[in-house]
């Protein structure tokens, strides 16, 4: 496995797994959800933040996005897979990575669900009403562990329905790694935004398949493999650049990140799923580039607090809606909504780290040894 690392990435998946954190917070709010909606005279003065690039400390959908890039990335950097053996190893090491964390989690979300039966909560969001609305059933057991077919995360863990994408391009992996290294970038990238369109147009007319949609995270995917690939060639080139110039760039980047929310957000047709595509894919790129390259933020990304929330990002990302509904459905009522946002936080925060600690790196742990006792076990070809 390459040894080279990133180490500023990870804290930059964990800005971006807070913001999800953010959005959810915010979302439960009747008032930011149901009420402030494009308009000025809906929102009054949380128009100037909700619409506008200053939506940035929660966007949480740009936040998806930005991961999947992230793993195209990080996946081609580590990349070791040469033949079937490898690539087995190469699985059970994701296996173990996305699969077991996440149904520790469900199995927690089970666990409350069933003991709280909750019901809709006057006063909260149409977002906090959607979920655990009805007791999980074998089905929905079944479907969380074969969640690569799609799951009904409203009455499970809802973060987790992009786990499902992220697995269906992990085991599609050395794909990704054969066209990047046969094609020229640029076409490639556009066969991908080809292929994102017609499976956007494919959801119109058959309706929200799982398979169907796993094409139009393509161009995600890619690029960030499409990075990794080149980085020789740009990351001198951004290391390089005035500051004067990364200052622009960073800045072109974040209001391509955040173009769903200040770029007329009342005209739908400039806001559908395929075309933010075309500026947060771009935006989530550019950021990406930047820390690769640059020390930003004055280091903050090399900082201890800042390396640590990385580790714990899939945790954070995992777990913050437990807190989020149970508390909600517990104290809303009486204690109304800032209480429950703000035990959820602190709350967040240990479990995310009990989930490092406790099922995270185990589980890292677990697939490292498992591979390394099949490659002990595993006969040689010449019989000695």
């Amino acid at each position: 496995m390459s040894s080279e690392r990133f180490r500023q990435l990870d804290a930059l998946r964990g800005l971006a797994a807070m913001s999800v954190v953010f959005l959810h917070y915010l979302s439960i709010n009747a008032f930011y959800t149901d009420t402030c909606v494009a308009t000025v005279a809906s929102c009054g003065w949380l128009y100037a933040f909700k619409y506008s690039p200053l939506h940035l400390p929660f966007a949480g959908n740009e936040a998806v996005v930005l991961f999947f890039v992230l793993s195209g990335f990080v996946l081609y950097v580590s990349y070791d897979v040469v033949d079937w053996a490898s690539y087995r190893r190469y699985l059970v090491r994701r296996f173990f990575r996305i699969n077991v964390p996440f149904y520790v989690v469900c199995a927690i979300a089970f666990g409350c669900i069933w003991a709280m039966r909750p019901t809709p909560v006057a006063g909260l969001s149409s977002y906090f009403n959607e979920h655990w609305l009805r007791l999980p059933d074998l089905t929905d057991i079944a479907r969380s562990l074969l969640f690569v077919f799609g799951f009904d995360d409203k009455v499970t863990v809802s973060p987790a329905w992009s786990l499902v994408f992220e697995v269906h391009y992990s085991i599609a992996f050395p794909l990704l790694v054969w066209l990047v290294r046969r094609f020229r970038p640029l076409p490639l990238l556009a066969a991908a935004f080809l292929v994102s369109f017609l499976a956007s147009v494919g959801i119109k007319v058959f309706g929200d398949h799982v398979f169907i949609k796993t094409f139009t995270y393509a161009p995600d995917f890619l690029l960030g493999t499409v990075l990794a690939r080149h980085r020789a060639t740009w990351l001198p080139w951004v290391a390089g650049l005035p500051r004067r110039h990364v200052g622009m760039l960073a800045a072109a980047a974040l209001l391509a990140y955040t173009y769903n929310w200040w770029c007329f957000p009342a005209v739908k047709n400039l806001h559908w799923l395929y075309v933010q595509k075309l500026f947060v894919l771009p935006g989530s790129a550019a950021l990406l580039m930047i820390c690769a390259s640059r020390i930003v933020l004055g280091g903050v990304l090399h900082t201890a607090p800042a390396q640590s929330l990385g580790r714990m990002s899939y945790g954070i990302y995992l777990v913050h809606v437990l807190p989020l509904l149970v508390l909600g459905h517990l104290l809303f009522a009486r204690w109304g909504y800032w209480p429950v946002v703000l035990l959820s936080l602190p709350l967040t925060m240990l479990l995310a780290k009990a989930s490092w600690e406790f099922v995270e790196a185990p589980a890292i742990r677990w697939a490292r040894r498992l591979n390394e006792r099949a490659a002990v076990d595993r006969p040689s070809l010449t019989g000695h």
